[in-house]
């Protein structure tokens, strides 16, 4: 009895915190779409995951990635370009003396022996897309070219956006673009170098008048005097799949040099370009790789 009297007595066990409901339909709502649209999401991660391992897949780690090409003509590597890849501003002097050139140098006694001719002296440097080094592989070959005590040239044809006036030092304009258009005669727009035997044409100031040019005989009598010249015309282009500047360059060249670049480059792209160059019927067609291990 008495235990009885202390649990009649003692404070409820269980309270009431609030009073139960069902769910309104609108709550429900929500949980189901915001379900649906974390499955979404995530569906749509992982989709983005395997696009970006495709393309990445895609590049070119190796040179042998492009050496398995039957039809692609591999003429040189080069090593990583960190010590090219940031060309610095000024008189073009320091490129004789960067641990690049040991590279270029073994590259161009290569071209000059087993590619080019004694009649290969207008060579585009050219690449399927931009920031595959085109302009620092001109630009350190065209210094090297100069060793063999000989005249060269370099053209700065990339007129939309030209780069290489700023690492030798010298005014964007007056250049090929004056010169094409007729405003000015080539010989008042070819500047000499700081640079024993090495002159450059800038790309002077480029509109519409100067892009039409370009696909006219007014360029191709501009190549064939610097062929009178120099020894050698070395050309650094546009890019060629996005404009059809550089084809139309490339059609009064002798040689073409296709740069692929490590992790950069993607191989479906690279044979792309290089097909569509063969179909020129230039003489000399080739690829130089950047990036492979040194040895």
């Amino acid at each position: 009895i008495n235990l009885l009297k202390v649990e009649v007595q003692a404070p409820p066990r269980v309270r009431e915190l609030q009073l139960a409901s069902v769910p309104i339909k609108k709550e429900m709502k929500k949980q189901v779409l915001g379900t649906g649209f974390a499955a979404l999401l995530g569906v749509a991660l992982v989709g983005a995951g395997i696009t970006l391992f495709e393309r990445r897949t895609n590049r070119l780690f190796r040179s042998m990635d492009l050496s398995g090409a039957t039809s692609m003509n591999l003429i040189g590597t080069l090593p990583d370009l960190t010590s090219a890849e940031s060309m610095p501003a000024g008189d073009g002097k320091s490129l004789l003396d960067d641990e690049f050139m040991e590279g270029i140098d073994k590259v161009r006694l290569h071209l000059t022996r087993n590619f080019l001719d004694s009649r290969s002296q207008a060579i585009l440097v050219a690449s399927a897309e931009r920031g595959e080094g085109k302009t620092t592989l001109a630009g350190h070959l065209a210094v090297s070219l100069t060793k063999s005590d000989r005249k060269v040239v370099l053209v700065d044809a990339n007129l939309r956006h030209p780069e290489m006036h700023t690492h030798l030092g010298l005014p964007e304009s007056p250049g090929l673009s004056e010169a094409i258009r007729g405003d000015q005669n080539l010989q008042e727009v070819v500047q000499r170098t700081t640079i024993p035997n090495l002159w450059f044409l800038a790309a002077g100031r480029f509109d519409g008048i100067a892009q039409q040019a370009i696909g006219r005989e007014k360029l191709a009598r501009i190549i064939d005097r610097l062929r009178q010249e120099f020894d050698y015309v070395l050309i650094d282009g546009h890019a060629l799949l996005p404009v059809a500047d550089s084809y139309l360059v490339a059609q009064h060249c002798d040689a073409v040099l296709l740069v692929a670049r490590k992790y950069v480059s993607r191989k479906h792209l690279v044979e792309q370009t290089y097909e569509r160059v063969a179909e020129l019927g230039i003489p000399h067609t080739g690829v130089i790789f950047m990036g492979e291990a040194s040895k």
